[in-house]
């Protein structure tokens, strides 16, 4: 009988050890997750935030002032990497309505972000200015006008997409002193 006792003694601590690994096991897995998915969002912010600036930097290619197939065409060369296929469509149909450059100067030199959102859907609303320059500004800094842009970016296809655009066309001219 007291082997019986003794050898159960052994058996507890290895069922106590086992529990233990196994609780100390799941606050390490589980507990970084909530770390994870807030790095996993950080990064899709980043990811957003890039994809908005590198359209920013496309809008000068696209000169709103050719004729409208030879817009639509650069609409497709310039845009189609940063949008959806239906607002690429939208665009190449009604080039007019797609942002660019409107006149030879200023022109449209990049796009700064000022707030992004998680709109609840899995996608984002991004905030920003457009900014203008002409070769003073390029040369000097600084924006010759810039006005408010909304983007709304959608996952579409393991990618991040612009399905949306509304922009204020009215530039604010910036003050010189």
């Amino acid at each position: 009988m007291n082997k019986v006792r003794y050898a159960k003694k052994p058996a507890v601590w290895v069922c106590v050890g086992i529990a233990a690994a196994l609780l100390a096991g799941f606050f390490l897995i589980y507990r970084p997750a909530a770390n994870v998915s807030q790095l996993g969002a950080e990064q899709e912010k980043q990811e957003v935030v890039s994809l908005v600036e590198s359209f920013g930097d496309a809008l000068k290619m696209v000169s709103l002032t050719a004729p409208d197939d030879v817009v639509a065409k650069n609409i497709k060369e310039q845009y189609a990497a940063f949008v959806t296929p239906e607002l690429l469509a939208i665009w190449q149909s009604k080039p007019q309505s797609a942002p660019g450059r409107r006149v030879s100067s200023p022109w449209p030199d990049r796009i700064e972000v000022k707030k992004i959102e998680a709109d609840g859907n899995g996608g984002y609303v991004v905030l920003g200015e457009v900014i203008e320059v002409t070769s003073t500004e390029l040369e000097s800094g600084g924006a010759a006008a810039q006005y408010p842009i909304t983007l709304q970016v959608i996952k579409q296809e393991n990618a991040w997409r612009i399905s949306s655009v509304e922009q204020n066309d009215t530039p604010e001219t910036q003050p010189d002193f």
